[in-house]
């Protein structure tokens, strides 16, 4: 299996010691702060994170890049579109 190409993103959220719902709360306000056309790349522990932020992308008009699991962390890399 081929390694996994390191992501390019503008903001990185390291959310890996949070526990729910803080790693959405801080996750809200970073998209805040992007620029149209930035991305941001959120690293977090809570399994559940991804479907309940998957519903967020939805609701906010930004656009999920890839998601992904490195061991016991969860990935998230989103474009911020509005």
């Amino acid at each position: 299996m081929a390694a996994k190409k390191k992501p390019t993103y503008n903001v990185f959220l390291d959310a890996s010691m949070l526990r729910c719902p803080i790693p959405m709360i801080e996750a809200r306000k970073k998209l805040k702060e992007l620029n149209k056309g930035q991305i941001l790349l959120i690293k977090t522990s809570e399994p559940s994170f991804n479907i309940d932020f998957a519903v967020l992308i939805q609701k906010t008009g930004n656009q999920l890049l890839d998601t992904w699991k490195e061991e016991s962390m969860y990935f998230n890399l989103i474009k911020k579109l509005k």
